[in-house]
């Protein structure tokens, strides 16, 4: 059951106690926690604005292009685009994970695409041109990557463009198949980022009694030292902790949402 798995984990912490963060690793955590509640609020005004279209106005789902999110994580705007990708045809507000308007545009609007926008649906061209270059960089599920595009936090900073593997049953959650690309103010995609070296499907209640619910997701992290914002969209996604092993020495990071608890060593 996973309550044991973590209780023994913190009993071998033991004696050694807490850590304290560091100043740089708490600047580090703090946009870390901010950019995955950003990717939460993003991927979720996605799917809920992609179902009100497809339920309400099924018959512009054709002439489509994509969409892009944008705004801030308490009050995010999907916009779709046609395919000429200079024209917006829906456009859905949300305020703290509420849909609140969502509507065609008409004839009397302004459905013109602000630079801004223009900007983020470049760069997803760009970085999805990266990742089909890359063979392997998969998703890991048979379905295609969700995407949600970061606008840049200044006007000369990079956009940052995530494919993540979407879930796909309840009983199982990705922290694997999950890739990020900046794209620079030029144009240009970089690298493509990973967060995991290989496919991580966790199960949603491991070892637990039937109708028992767990307290929490337990994963190691080998790609960096840190928890990353993958870490925080699966806490908020599954409304539980992730206890993240990382470093060296390890350390257990309990990740609440898009709070951190001070680190608990494993060993001396």
């Amino acid at each position: 059951m996973i309550r044991s798995v973590i209780a023994a984990m913190v009993i071998a912490a033991g004696a050694a106690g807490t850590h304290a963060q560091t100043a740089e690793q708490a600047a580090a955590l703090a946009r870390i926690g901010e950019r995955g509640a950003l990717l939460y609020a993003f991927d979720r005004a996605a799917w809920h604005a992609t179902d009100d279209l497809r339920a309400r106005h099924p018959e512009v789902m054709a002439r489509l292009g994509g969409y892009v999110v944008d705004g801030t994580a308490a009050a995010p705007r999907a916009i779709f685009f046609d395919a000429a990708g200079s024209r917006a045809v829906y456009v859905a507000r949300f305020e703290d994970d509420r849909l609140v308007e969502g509507r065609l545009t008409g004839s009397g609007d302004d459905a013109g695409l602000s630079p801004s926008v223009k900007r983020m649906i470049a760069a997803r061209a760009a970085a999805a041109a990266a990742i089909a270059a890359d063979a392997s960089a998969r998703p890991c599920a048979a379905k295609p990557f969700n995407t949600v595009v970061v606008p840049p936090s200044a006007p000369d900073g990079p956009v940052t463009v995530y494919f993540m593997t979407p879930q796909v049953t309840g009983d199982m959650v990705p922290f694997g198949g999950h890739y990020a690309v900046d794209v620079d103010a030029a144009g240009k995609a970089g690298p493509v980022r990973r967060f995991t070296r290989t496919c991580l499907d966790m199960p949603t209640s491991p070892g637990s009694p039937a109708g028992s619910r767990p307290a929490a997701i337990v994963v190691s992290q080998i790609v960096g030292a840190l928890p990353t914002e993958i870490h925080v969209f699966q806490s908020l996604t599954l409304r539980k902790p992730v206890m993240v092993v990382a470093g060296k020495p390890a350390q257990i990071w309990p990740v609440a949402g898009a709070r951190f608890r001070p680190p608990v060593p494993i060993g001396r």
